[in-house]
Parts: structure tokens; C-alpha cells; sequence
């Protein structure tokens, strides 16, 4: 009971702080908007490599079911926390911020728009889980109270362009599987050490990748440059 009541009153404060610290539109003119853009064409190298090769692996479709299944139940439960824990974006509360977010996902020419979640953290962050289901929910991004205190709205839109680059690359489930198909390699002498670091190096072209459609959603290299610092430094 005493939970209910703490988020009760935290609830309604936070979404009147936040609709104070994002309070105009996210940007003063039109984006492009880029119609019938495939992940593909801004996929870092290696980033589109190995989802070409994952894509060819004979039981990639059997493992794809197991690993959707498995991510749509975590991803209930991640609703519900939310739900009962952090504000969520609407075209009622924090309006530009539905805004922000319609316009990136109209720019990256997203099938679905995601929900947006503000949740209270003093670190600067952002995150989904990169995978858009195949039910009738929408995926789920992430921002914190904090980042939106930190970054300017043109800013804010680029970090959720980031977060789009993730779901639009479906990055959770090929990464997922990039880990599976390593997996018997991993206990083999020098091979499994360069299966590592060939993850390794996929989990940053995968972040490259999302640099490149928070670029295509900003439309300004200054705005992504300066949000990511904002999200690099979290705490400090």
C-alpha cells in the first residue's frame, strides 16, 4: 500500500518537471522524410555483414520463433514496470515529446510508432529492446528524467533516433543470434578467442549503425555529437 501511495504522488510530480524541461517542439522545420528506407542502406559494414550471413544460417528461423517468443514475454513484463513506475508519452502528457518521437519514427520510415517511456534515473540513458514483435504492441523506448534535463529537444530526438536504429535493425534478435551460432566455437583454442572479438566488434558497428540513423533523424551532425556526449557521460 505504501508503494501505491509513493507513485501516487511521484508519478504526477515527474510529468509536470518533465513537461517544463521539454517544452518546444523538437525541431523549427520539417525533417525529410525518408520513405521506403531499409535498414540496409545505413547499416554499418560489418553490422550489415554478419546480419546477411545470420540471415543465410540454416536454423535461423527455428532459433528466430524461440528467441521472439522468449523476447515478447520479457518484453510484458518490461511494460508493466513501466507502467506502474514511469511516465508514459502521450499526445495528453508531454505532447512535443510524442511529437519528437512520431516525427523520428516517420522519418526512419518505421512500420510501427514505439512507445515512450520518461523514467525517473539520475543517469543519462537511453534503451529499448530492439525488437519490433510480431503481436499488435508496439516495441518500447526508454528515456530517463535526467537526459531530458541534460540535452536540448533537437538532441532528445536524435537519442530516440538512435534508439529507432536499434529496432529498425532488429538488432536484439541478429545479435542474439550471432551469439548462439558462436557459441560452440567459443571453446576451441585462437578460434574462440576471434569469435569474441568478432561479437565484440558487431555489438559497436551495431551502435555505429544507430549513430548513422540518429544522423538521418537529427539531420545535423552537432545535434548528434552533442547528445551523445550527453548519454557517454551518464552519471558524471
Amino acid at each position: 500500500m505504501k508503494q501505491s501511495i509513493s507513485l501516487v504522488i511521484v508519478l504526477p510530480f515527474l510529468s509536470a518537471t518533465l513537461t517544463h524541461a521539454f517544452s518546444a517542439p523538437a525541431s523549427s522545420s520539417p525533417k525529410t522524410t525518408l520513405n521506403g528506407l531499409f535498414a540496409s542502406q545505413f547499416r554499418h559494414p560489418l553490422d550489415r555483414d554478419l546480419t546477411s550471413f545470420i540471415n543465410n544460417v540454416p536454423f535461423k528461423s527455428i532459433a528466430e520463433e524461440a528467441i521472439r517468443t522468449s523476447l515478447s514475454i520479457v518484453e510484458q513484463g518490461v511494460r508493466l514496470d513501466l507502467l506502474s513506475s514511469s511516465v508514459k508519452v502521450s499526445s495528453d502528457q508531454l505532447p512535443e515529446l510524442q511529437d519528437a518521437m512520431e516525427e523520428a519514427a516517420r522519418v526512419l520510415d518505421m512500420e510501427v510508432v514505439p512507445e515512450l517511456y520518461v523514467q525517473n534515473s539520475p543517469q543519462a540513458n537511453a534503451y529499448t529492446l530492439a525488437l519490433q514483435g510480431r503481436d499488435k504492441s508496439p516495441p518500447i523506448v526508454v528515456v530517463t528524467s535526467t537526459l531530458l534535463d541534460r540535452c536540448t529537444d533537437a538532441e532528445i530526438q536524435a537519442i530516440i533516433g538512435h534508439e529507432l536504429g536499434h529496432l529498425k535493425c532488429s538488432h536484439s534478435l541478429y545479435l542474439t543470434l550471432g551469439g548462439l551460432a558462436s557459441t560452440p566455437l567459443r571453446v576451441l583454442p585462437i578460434v574462440g578467442a576471434q569469435s569474441e572479438q568478432l561479437m565484440q566488434d558487431w555489438r559497436l558497428a551495431a551502435e555505429y549503425s544507430c549513430d548513422r540513423a540518429a544522423l538521418l533523424v537529427a539531420q545535423d551532425v552537432n545535434v548528434v555529437a552533442g547528445g551523445g556526449v550527453q548519454v557517454f557521460f551518464g552519471e558524471a
